[in-house]
């Protein structure tokens, strides 16, 4: 009889998935559906909606105001001496009734020693408590829950992100409070109802070439924009004629100087200036026209609609922002054009050296064509004026023609040189001297008896030749 033979026993081996195996990926799938699914319940960003529309979200808010107060709101009440009920009565004029909820309680609680008295405060009786469903959800997340379900809230705090979450949200005011003279904090409401609905506010910037334009434009909006408020940015240099009209202007009148090329009024698109900030008014998508100004030898052409790099605005829009070198320039009567012929442009010529260039028929031209855009001006709510400061005998405009070389000069530093030399400089500067005098003033006086819309609501800064503020007024 034979020795039986024993079983041959082999390792369990673990088979490896293949990274492509359909059912590693329908694991995968489910996996991404429930963080999706996860992420929705914690509201994070909201869509941006134009604060103008803010009754057309908010119908519920009446007084008696129920106020969501958070941590940082009572700890700045403590800091700036202020009584937070009766502080909240007098910011809103009429009864507040302060709400905590369960969530921003547990963070104070949870803060120890140091924020005792705020503590106290905020089980003070007169606040209402509100419960919360949910569980260890952070004190944000709780108030922006909770305004974001019930529209019925006043959200009182200083937290910057937590003020950046709530003006996402349609229809929720807040209350903040900031410095003031005295040392004392007051408070203030940051975002109230409309009493009717509004379009955009039209803000109109003007100064002379070099001035900071465009730098200044760029810093406000990227400050708007940081307060949730989408803006739209136009340059009137972008409304310039296509080049073959720039040219039939020229052709058609060879002995005017200053149409000789791109700049004074009588040179830009005004009926697409009218078509883009109507279609901004109206809350209708508008692509912003682009005018290239290194095209045909420096002569400039404009860009054709739809191209690359094209800037498409869409709705809603807060602010609109139009920036220019003769933005608000108004014409003048006849008699009051041959006073400045004979008096402030025969000045200026003297001071700067300017010669016989410029015919006084030139200027007339000029003023006439400026009649067209007075409906592009009455747009406009409210304007900012850049203006050099003078010193001595000096003329104040002297300084345009060194804010406009090293523009040049800067220019050429960066693209090998390509530009024009200081001579040029000084002849293109040359073609723009006269309208600052004959029509500079137009932003605070208007044209005849019509003052602009932006009289009482407008700003003027003087600079120095390094752009640094001197001085501001109202007008």
């Amino acid at each position: 009889m034979t020795k039986a033979k024993k079983t041959r026993k082999f390792a369990t081996v673990k088979r490896m998935l293949n990274p492509n195996d359909i059912r590693l990926k329908e694991n995968q799938l489910k996996q991404k559906m429930k963080e999706e699914k996860e992420k929705e319940k914690a509201v994070r960003r909201i869509p941006q909606v134009a604060s103008s529309m803010f009754l057309a979200h908010n119908t519920a808010l009446v007084p008696p105001y129920r106020v969501l107060i958070d941590t940082n709101f009572i700890n700045f009440s403590l800091q700036n001496k202020l009584e937070l009920v009766s502080g909240m009565m007098d910011c809103l004029y009429a009864k507040c009734i302060p709400c905590i909820t369960d969530c921003v309680m547990a963070e104070l609680e949870k803060l120890g020693h140091r924020y005792r008295v705020a503590l106290r405060i905020a089980r003070d009786p007169r606040f209402e408590r509100l419960t919360c469903s949910h569980s260890g959800t952070y004190a944000d997340d709780c108030l922006v829950q909770r305004v974001t379900a019930h529209k019925c809230y006043i959200v009182a705090t200083c937290d910057r992100d937590l003020r950046r979450r709530i003006r996402q949200i349609p229809g929720v005011p807040l209350i903040l409070i900031h410095k003031a003279d005295d040392a004392y904090g007051s408070r203030s409401v940051d975002r109230w109802p409309s009493l009717r609905h509004a379009g955009p506010l039209f803000v109109a910037l003007q100064g002379p070439q070099g001035s900071g334009k465009s730098y200044l434009s760029a810093l406000l909006v990227n400050e708007l924009r940081s307060q949730s408020l989408n803006v739209a940015l136009l340059s009137l240099d972008d409304i310039y004629l296509p080049h073959a009209e720039l040219v039939s202007l020229a052709k058609a009148r060879p002995d005017n100087a200053l149409w000789r090329g791109r700049g004074q009024p009588g040179t830009h698109d005004v009926p697409l200036g009218l078509q883009v900030l109507t279609q901004l008014k109206e809350g209708k998508p508008v692509e912003i026209p682009r005018f290239e100004k290194s095209l045909f030898r420096g002569e400039g052409d404009r860009l054709p609609a739809g191209s690359e790099g094209a800037i498409v605005v869409a709705p809603p829009v807060d602010v609109v922002i139009l920036e220019g070198w003769c933005v608000g320039f108004y014409p003048v009567s006849l008699d009051e054009l041959d006073a400045r012929w004979d008096g402030a442009w025969a000045e200026e010529c003297q001071r700067l050296g300017l010669g016989d260039f410029v015919r006084k028929q030139d200027m007339l031209d000029v003023n006439e064509a400026l009649k067209d855009y007075i409906p592009l001006w009455d747009f406009f709510d409210t304007f900012v004026q850049l203006r050099p400061s003078a010193y001595g005998e000096r003329s104040p405009l002297s300084v345009i023609y060194k804010w406009r070389l090293e523009q040049e000069h800067n220019m050429k530093a960066r693209n090998g040189g390509k530009g024009m030399d200081d001579a040029g400089v000084k002849a293109f500067v040359d073609r723009y001297i006269p309208g600052y005098v004959f029509f500079g003033d137009g932003p605070a006086t208007g044209f005849g008896s019509a003052k602009p819309r932006w009289i009482g609501k407008s700003l003027r800064v003087h600079i120095d030749d390094n752009r640094l503020v001197v001085a501001s007024e109202t007008f």
